[in-house]
């Protein structure tokens, strides 16, 4: 993952089109699509031959822009989709029973372990060393977050990014915006 970062940026330099591919993250599944687009434009089998191909043939870069971007373009559709496609289940769950049971269950899950992480805390804070008070508050944290992302869930996405880093659906539609502007531009 890491050698074909490091290859784009030495062949490319600090481009924007390649810096906007991998603000998505240093996820491994979207570099060895990377890494497949080259090698399909390119029509070569190693990722080293498809770069070099590419950076030599002004045509072919600008392809593998295109490729880039259509494929950027799809990630956040997919991003979007499969949010849409989370809430639409439980609105339909929701009319057919009347009640959200699961949801439910969720929430009371969630603030019983934070309720138990922290009353462990100050119950037994005297007996505990501070190894043990370090899972216990990693514990607690692990729940917090379950109850964040299913108040998140549940009364919509904020504006802004969150502590993790995800984008709000406001965010995405724009990313995508951006992307078929750029795509215009570069056909």
């Amino acid at each position: 993952m890491f050698p074909t970062i490091f290859k784009l940026f030495t062949l490319f330099g600090n481009v924007p089109w390649l810096e906007r591919y991998l603000k998505v993250g240093f996820n491994p599944k979207i570099i060895t699509g990377l890494e497949k687009i080259a090698n399909g434009l390119a029509g070569v089998s190693s990722i080293d031959d498809a770069l070099n191909r590419i950076k030599s043939d002004k045509e072919l870069e600008l392809e593998f822009q295109r490729a880039l971007l259509v494929a950027e373009s799809e990630y956040w559709r997919a991003c979007l989709r499969d949010r849409q496609n989370a809430r639409e289940r439980d609105m339909a769950l929701q009319k057919l029973n009347g009640k959200n049971r699961r949801a439910n269950l969720m929430l009371i899950m969630a603030l019983f372990g934070i309720a138990i992480s922290l009353g462990s805390l100050l119950l037994f804070k005297a007996f505990l060393t501070s190894d043990v008070i370090g899972i216990i508050s990693a514990i607690a944290a692990v729940f917090g977050s379950c109850l964040k992302d299913a108040y998140s869930f549940e009364f919509g996405s904020s504006s802004k990014k969150t502590i993790d880093g995800q984008l709000s659906e406001e965010e995405i539609k724009s990313r995508i915006g951006e992307v078929e502007f750029l795509l215009t531009i570069v056909s």
